[in-house]
């Protein structure tokens, strides 16, 4: 994840960053949207059931397993 300073910031950790086009990102610091484990970027504006906020949260991006 590519944050624009070294500063340490909590919305990562408490919050989603999403946008009017479905994209999801760690906070609204963040330059790249979350992708899942293929590399795509989550939509949620799908009707994907694998594109959802719970499954989001959980993968190796947001929570660093």
């Amino acid at each position: 994840m590519n944050i624009p300073h070294d500063r340490f910031c909590v919305l990562p950790w408490v919050s989603l960053e999403t946008s009017p086009v479905g994209t999801v990102r760690p906070c609204c610091l963040a330059e790249e949207e979350i992708v899942d484990d293929t590399g795509a970027k989550f939509d949620l504006n799908t009707a994907i059931p694998a594109h959802n906020l719970t499954r989001i949260w959980f993968t190796q991006a947001v929570s660093g397993e």
